[in-house]
């Protein structure tokens, strides 16, 4: 994706080619292969026992892999914005001119607000965080351009913002922020409960010294369950082992191949499984997710077993600090939808509370969002949001 400003009036949005291109060439080389294969052009050694539905097969799947490798590969958008008229130009089409185009026409005063959202993907398909306008009437989004990381989203969204002279919310976590000003801030939450009080039951360590304040988070306890591995292997060395060595005995083997298989068996098994319990049992009390808090940065160190990942995220870089609980999330239904009611009080959504996993608390800076605190009860949650707004306020 390229974003190109053409003059004070003129911008231009253009996505394909890249990377995509190189992920659909195999699927055009292939078609192209598939179909000179099905016309005959390339021979197959066992021509004589190829059917003709098997040619008009492979001519069909020619076509799929083609189409799909053709559009990846030659496929581009280009979406213009043009102030002096008030429009955006959306093309769909290809590189080749003489091919057929898709043109889309919309209009700016349509529009009143630029937005930043937050798509987790699934199994098919990867994070991202669209940009898009947002109508001032109940019409559809316009999807203007779209970034694998935050940080690339934000940085085209201000641009944008810019350029249209439109207001920019941030709406990639639970809680939207108007970016640029300062009095909407997600700062509001932690100044307007000045007086959050600690949990009772917090899992949460918190220290203070020397102007800065520590928040330790346990990980999880290491369980019976971790042990269940070994006791399968020790289970099976019981009860098949005598019938081993009097196989090995039956068949004469050398006891030099008796120890190599053994030793191979121990080691590979026993002595590998062994070893990650000892490790898990050993790091347990170090498990966990250490965050330090100052007037400069924010460090969060994510422990595991003996292995340690540190990221630093200096105070420039914060653009918002946010927190995601499952009262969070349902906030914005019950706004958009009064006939739902309040529904925080009711059984099911008390029962809902105690198995759902919150996110934590959310930092949101120009390299991207980092979380800690995934899973905490909601109270204690909202704790730590407030003592790590208190740095930045």
């Amino acid at each position: 994706m390229n974003l190109r400003q053409i003059d004070n009036h003129l911008l231009e949005i253009r996505e394909g080619g890249g990377c995509i291109s190189f992920f659909g060439f195999p699927f055009f080389a292939a078609g192209i292969f598939m179909f000179m294969a099905s016309l005959k052009i390339i021979p197959f050694q066992n021509a004589d026992e190829v059917t003709e539905w098997s040619y008009i097969v492979l001519f069909f799947m020619a076509i799929a892999f083609t189409l799909v490798g053709g559009g990846l590969l030659f496929g581009r958008t280009w979406k213009t914005i043009d102030l002096s008229k008030g429009t955006i130009l959306k093309i769909t089409g290809t590189i080749f001119p003489f091919l057929p185009l898709k043109k889309e026409e919309s209009y700016l005063h349509q529009f009143g607000t630029l937005v930043i959202r937050h798509d987790p993907g699934d199994s098919d398909t990867a994070e991202t965080f669209p940009v898009c306008l947002i109508s001032k009437v109940d019409s559809p989004e316009f999807l203007l351009c779209s970034a694998s990381e935050y940080g690339e989203a934000l940085k085209h969204a201000e641009m944008l913002a810019e350029f249209l002279k439109f207001p920019l919310e941030d709406r990639t976590t639970d809680h939207k922020r108007i970016i640029g000003d300062s009095d909407k801030g997600r700062f509001d939450v932690s100044q307007g409960n000045p007086d959050v009080s600690m949990p009772p039951d917090m899992k949460s360590r918190i220290t203070e010294h020397n102007g800065k304040t520590e928040i330790f988070i346990p990980g999880k306890k290491v369980t019976i369950m971790a042990a269940v591995p070994l006791a399968i292997i020790l289970t099976v060395i019981v009860i098949y082992g005598h019938s081993v060595l009097e196989f090995f005995e039956q068949t004469k083997t050398p006891k030099f191949v008796q120890y190599v298989f053994i030793g191979f068996f121990l080691i590979l098994f026993l002595g590998t499984n062994l070893i990650a319990l000892i490790h898990r049992l050993a790091g347990a009390r170090r498990n966990g997710t250490l965050v330090s808090i100052n007037r400069e940065s924010i460090i969060i160190e994510e422990r595991s077993g003996w292995s340690t990942t540190k990221t630093v995220i200096p105070r420039a870089d914060i653009v918002d600090i946010d927190y995601s609980t499952i009262s969070s999330v349902s906030e914005p239904i019950m706004s958009k939808n009064p006939s739902y009611g309040d529904f925080s009080d009711r059984w099911w959504f008390k029962a809902l509370r105690r198995f759902a996993r919150s996110k934590g608390v959310q930092i949101k800076s120009r390299k991207g969002i980092h979380s800690f605190g995934c899973g905490l009860p909601e109270d204690e949650v909202k704790y730590l949001f407030s003592i790590v707004t208190r740095y930045f306020e």
